[in-house]
């Protein structure tokens, strides 16, 4: 399923392995990788796992993850999706990452809103949730402006670089979804 956003030049597509090296250089920016919650990457075939698993979301049914494409070049600039689908409870995680060039643009916004109504209006998701680094500010407000709601801090959810790391918990249900 492909989704084109005309006024910002961009469109969510399926991954192929032709996008494995702009995803690699995504996932080797010290910025864009600083609060993602996996060190950088160190080699392309780590890029090409990240794209094997997003091709195997959809098939496995367990979610969608898209990459984020210029529409003139259709060159990969991100990718967003939704993961960790859990049938009983009906609800999915949302997680993204966008070249730091196409950082406060309203992209990342436009493309949340995109994966709210497929997961919402196509997929009947009851609950949609992210997990985010109470240090990733710009995160948090766009997921905000998006609709989702803080429900509390994950003391020591995660263990990073640095250490433990504590993680925001933000949602956004069908019920609270204005489409």
């Amino acid at each position: 399923m492909e989704i084109i956003i005309e006024n910002l030049f961009i469109r969510l597509r399926s991954a192929s392995m032709q996008d494995a090296s702009e995803l690699f250089a995504v996932s080797t920016d010290e910025d864009v990788m600083k609060y993602y919650g996996i060190e950088p990457y160190n080699n392309i075939k780590e890029a090409e796992d990240e794209i094997k698993w997003f091709l195997s979301l959809a098939e496995e049914c367990q979610g969608v993850r898209w990459v984020i494409a210029d529409l003139t070049t259709n060159q990969y600039v991100g990718d967003i999706g939704l993961f960790h689908y859990h049938s009983r409870h009906n609800r999915v995680e949302i997680g993204f990452k966008l070249k730091k060039e196409y950082w406060n643009k309203g992209i990342m916004t436009a493309c949340i809103n995109k994966a709210l109504d497929y997961g919402f209006l196509n997929q009947n998701y009851n609950r949609i949730e992210a997990l985010v680094d109470t240090r990733n500010l710009g995160c948090k407000r766009t997921l905000q402006k998006c609709g989702f709601l803080f429900e509390g801090v994950l003391r020591d959810y995660e263990f990073e670089r640095e250490g433990y790391v504590d993680l925001e918990m933000y949602s956004i249900l069908r019920n609270d979804y204005n489409k």
